[in-house]
């Protein structure tokens, strides 16, 4: 294990195959762990890092701070605006392949919608209190459009939430995985993208 110390706090590493663990560890002694992979673990450990209270780490140089998802995945590059993304909402999950390159509002769809989780683990479904045995779907399109439809049954809901997150966000989708797990038959509609509803 590497270590490197700060006033500030303290930074660890360590390696697991294909994929490392940057440890950051802050004054309280609270510790915070980010995936990345090993591959570029040299590169990373040039860097003192740091844990931000959005949940994101950083570092800083002489142009600023420098967030590590971005160092990661651009490496300098010029983005031309774009941002990147952490496909599984996770900021602590830094591996190139949990990492892309979108511009600003899909980024922003994505977060918004991750936010919107009820008890039963899916995003944007929930028991409606205004009807008895009913199941309200919605979606945030942006930040001035969104849409709700109420069902009879969960599944009703569920699916109808999934078809709005492939139909408008495509390969954006907050729930990706589970649909590419549970709701595969669903991706038929993959290509409809932005086409309405």
């Amino acid at each position: 294990m590497n270590e490197r110390m700060s006033r500030r706090c303290k930074n660890e590493y360590s390696t697991y195959g294909d994929v490392s663990l940057l440890t950051v560890i802050r004054e309280s002694g609270e510790a915070i762990t980010t995936l990345i992979d090993t591959s570029i673990m040299n590169e990373i450990q040039k860097y003192h890092w740091q844990y931000t209270t959005p949940g994101y780490i950083r570092t800083t140089s002489s142009q600023g701070y420098i967030l590590l998802h971005r160092m990661v995945k651009l490496f300098g590059r010029k983005t031309n605006g774009m941002q990147v993304d952490h496909i599984d909402g996770n900021p602590l999950n830094n591996v190139v392949s949990n990492l892309r390159v979108c511009n600003a509002q899909d980024n922003c769809r994505n977060t918004r919608n991750r936010l919107n989780k009820q008890g039963n683990n899916i995003i944007g479904v929930r028991k409606d209190t205004r009807c008895n045995n009913s199941w309200r779907a919605q979606i945030y399109i942006d930040k001035n459009k969104h849409i709700e439809k109420t069902f009879r049954s969960q599944q009703q809901a569920i699916e109808q939430r999934l078809k709005w997150e492939i139909q408008y966000f495509g390969e954006f989708a907050p729930q990706i995985e589970l649909i590419k797990s549970k709701y595969v038959y669903l991706l038929s509609n993959l290509n409809t993208k932005h086409n309405g509803e």
